[in-house]
């Protein structure tokens, strides 16, 4: 269970607990406009807010991370090249591989190191960097959507 404080200009430490679910600790973070800044600005302990965004990386990783096609939903179709095996003796050298899936930095490295965007709605914002982000958007948008979370 995660908590947030609010913060009062006469006390150096955040003095009301206020409980925020997991889903909702997601939905922030998800969010452009506040992302991790939210529990800065609201004066969250540094370990609260590492935890929230573990929170966030243990579900991206778990459930979106490795999902085959990083494609728009709405398109499915498979392309009809074969990829050709080269007989360059170049492209079989191990050194000369382009990086694999998981020495990329991730999506949501990239996103949460990018600056937070004055966003009025978040459903559209993350609809149009689905390229960008294609299985970040999809938590996004799966998060954002619940009804109450994204006001």
């Amino acid at each position: 269970m995660n908590l947030t404080c609010i913060a009062s200009p006469w006390v150096s430490q955040p003095i009301l607990p206020v409980i925020l679910t997991a889903s909702h600790t997601r939905t922030l973070v998800l969010h452009p406009r506040h992302k991790l800044t939210y529990f800065q600005n609201v004066k969250w302990l540094d370990r609260w807010i590492k935890k929230a965004e573990a929170l966030v990386c243990e579900e991206f990783e778990c459930f979106y991370a490795s999902s085959d096609d990083g494609s728009d939903s709405e398109s499915n179709e498979v392309s009809p090249v074969k990829q050709v095996k080269s007989c360059n003796i170049f492209d079989q050298l191990e050194a000369l591989a382009p990086p694999k899936l998981s020495e990329y930095w991730s999506e949501l490295d990239r996103y949460l190191n990018t600056d937070i965007e004055h966003v009025t709605d978040a459903l559209v914002w993350w609809y149009e960097w689905r390229a960008t982000f294609p299985r970040l958007s999809r938590m996004a948008l799966d998060y954002l959507s619940i009804r109450g979370m994204c006001t």
